[in-house]
């Protein structure tokens, strides 16, 4: 057919990633080797792109312009909020709407599941439940108990190493999950972190608590909304080395409570200078915000601006609700890094105490509870209530969200 053509051209695809979907190749054919060895003999010669008879053919592809997809306050989402606040309300929740509204409608409120994947590399979900799993056991013994100055002794580090290897192995499902080296670096390197995060307890602190489920009431927008979360950990800890046999109590003077939340991934810290003062102002945007805040005020973007600057509201909202239980005594709430160091990263630092005016710790806490603590929950729940509609929040974390697909729409 093509010796018989006056003119014929053969078009071909060469140097492009396939999809693997339709086993694309990414080198000529045969046919056409044979069609260009045949004319390179002609002209005695090696031709190169652009040399006739071979032409290069470009085509640039611009996808359509697309811009986040909002969703409106419908009566059927409408309805969908009012039966979810029903329901009581987890630090988790609030993290979801406060870094995604979109996000947040479609897993709590349309219901809509992200697809299952195979599990192929780390489980993070796994090593966190397994990790949790062997410091609760461990400290349980603890339990009003001061811890001593010599803490941890030969004893108690042979004993959280049995406790770790038992749990690993008979309890959870990670040596046959995890990949081998993962499996080796959990097995050193993991009870090593715990080591060092024993290591670095504070002398006379007591243990009060661990797993500990509490919910406490709050009035937001007319409503009582009930807040619920489980407190990895509660300690008290004394703030001098001679209280610490003292017996705590809802108005003890001499130390506070601190809620331990255990980390082995990334911590959610703040890096912004000055978020805990009421200078920032971020307080006044907060309080200031309606759903007609004009878009270029600072009241408009004032949950945006709070997701960028605390990160999660897991250990307000813990503090509110171990506050509620003891409304006197002063309250200070701190991440544990697991995945790295075992250290504690307290949500307020002696540094934070005299913007308050008190130079006692007990006195500087309770006054920074009062003015910060409550209104981060209030102010994202009245948010979510009040809002006109769900709107997209374009992040990094949209690169591994289930929903972005759904989140655009094409212009025009």
């Amino acid at each position: 057919l093509i010796s018989s053509a006056g003119k014929a051209a053969i078009l071909y695809q060469s140097g492009f990633g396939g999809t693997g979907l339709f086993d694309e190749k990414k080198i000529r054919s045969r046919f056409v080797e044979e069609l260009i060895w045949g004319e390179e003999q002609r002209q005695k010669r090696l031709l190169s792109p652009n040399d006739a008879p071979l032409h290069n053919i470009s085509f640039n592809i611009t996808p359509a312009a697309s811009v986040e997809r909002g969703i409106p306050k419908s009566d059927a989402a409408i309805r969908a909020l009012n039966a979810w606040l029903k329901r009581p309300v987890s630090p988790t929740a609030l993290d979801a709407y406060l870094h995604c509204p979109v996000q947040f409608f479609y897993s709590r409120l349309a219901g809509l599941t992200p697809p299952e994947s195979v599990q192929e590399g780390d489980d993070p979900k796994g090593i966190g439940e397994f990790l949790h799993a062997v410091l609760q056991e461990f400290f349980a013994p603890h339990i009003n108990t001061a811890i001593p100055h010599n803490f941890p002794g030969p004893e108690d580090e042979k004993r959280l190493a049995d406790i770790y290897r038992r749990v690993l192995r008979t309890e959870t499902d990670l040596p046959s999950s995890l990949p081998y080296t993962s499996l080796l670096m959990l097995e050193n390197t993991g009870l090593l972190r715990l080591m060092n995060m024993l290591r670095q307890t504070t002398p006379g602190a007591r243990v009060l608590a661990l797993e500990n489920a509490l919910e406490a009431p709050l009035a937001v927008s007319g409503r009582k909304i009930t807040l619920r979360g489980k407190l990895d950990r509660v300690d008290f800890r004394p703030h001098s080395d001679d209280q610490a046999e003292d017996c705590p109590s809802s108005t003890h003077q001499e130390g506070h409570f601190l809620i331990l939340d255990y980390k082995s991934g990334r911590l959610p810290e703040s890096k912004k200078a000055g978020f805990w003062s009421k200078d920032n102002p971020l307080w006044q945007a907060m309080a200031e915000w309606t759903p007609d805040a004009p878009p270029e005020s600072k009241a408009f973007s004032a949950l945006q601006t709070l997701a960028s600057d605390l990160k999660s509201l897991q250990l307000p909202v813990y503090l509110y609700l171990h506050r509620h239980k003891h409304p006197e005594a002063a309250h200070n709430a701190a991440f544990v890094d697991l995945a790295r160091s075992g250290a504690e990263k307290p949500l307020f630092i002696p540094a934070h105490f005299k913007d308050t005016g008190f130079e006692q710790p007990g006195a500087a806490l309770r006054a920074l509870y009062a003015d910060f603590i409550p209104p981060l929950p209030t102010f994202v729940l009245r948010h979510l209530i009040e809002c006109e509609e769900f709107a997209a929040s374009p992040e990094k974390h949209c690169a591994w969200c289930p929903y972005a697909g759904l989140c655009r729409k094409r212009c025009g």
